[in-house]
């Protein structure tokens, strides 16, 4: 295990993952707590969120290559089947 603790950039990963844990728990909590918003609207709000919070961090983080054809494609396949798909069914 400490082979991996060990390699360069794994502390801020390990952070990042605990604050993205961390940050479900409050979004689940909030979603259980605001029952006048609408599934889509607070779907869509956290988007923009997060979204929001991690722009004035890509100065700091940049690509470490340029992403070919296929890793774009990959992203765009996710990004609409995995989020947008689900939640055009949901709300129609």
């Amino acid at each position: 295990m400490d082979d991996v603790t060990a390699r360069p950039g794994a502390p801020l990963a390990i952070a990042a993952a605990l604050l993205a844990a961390f940050c479900y728990s409050v979004a689940s909590t909030y979603a259980k707590s605001a029952k006048a918003v609408e599934p889509f609207a607070n779907a869509h709000g956290s988007m923009w969120a997060a979204t929001l919070l991690v722009i004035p961090a890509l100065p700091f983080f940049p690509a470490p290559a340029v992403a070919t054809p296929g890793i774009m494609a990959a992203a765009l396949a996710l990004g609409c089947c995995a989020a947008g798909l689900p939640t055009s069914c949901i709300s129609s």
